[in-house]
């Protein structure tokens, strides 16, 4: 008998199969992207330290002159950088009186925050940005 086509379980095989892979591929890029946006914050919070330093080298004092700013378009006015603004961004940046800066999560996963203060060579994650708990 001359058999052509293939019969319904098979089908139902090789679906069940490729949706398997797919789900376990799906994860891997998950955690994946995570990775890459962790990374991304930790470098721009070397660049906006670096940007800090270079500021009071300047003027003398950290920016801003105290309290804290929200507002990218100022930080990147004012400490001469060019970080992500406007609704595609994937972090949230805040810069201290102290010198420190902080970086919050915007969109799926917003309670994962790092902290740079301003000696300190590497990020610290934190559940919250607050350079008075964490800051020398």
């Amino acid at each position: 008998m001359n058999k052509r086509g293939l019969n319904l379980v098979e089908i139902l095989t090789v679906v069940i199969i490729v949706g398997i892979l797919s789900s376990l591929a799906y994860v891997n890029y998950s955690a994946s992207r995570e990775r890459v946006f962790d990374k991304e914050a930790l470098a721009n919070l070397k660049v906006l330290q670096m940007a800090q330093k270079d500021y009071k080298l300047d003027y003398g004092v950290y920016y801003p002159s105290s309290g804290v700013v929200f507002n990218m378009t100022d930080i990147n006015n004012v400490l001469k950088l060019a970080l992500p603004t406007g609704t595609q961004r994937n972090w949230s940046y805040r810069v201290y009186d102290n010198g420190s800066a902080c970086a919050s999560r915007v969109g799926a996963s917003p309670n994962k925050y790092y902290l740079i203060c301003p000696d300190e060579e590497v990020a610290v994650r934190r559940d919250a940005c607050s350079p008075a708990t964490y800051c020398p």
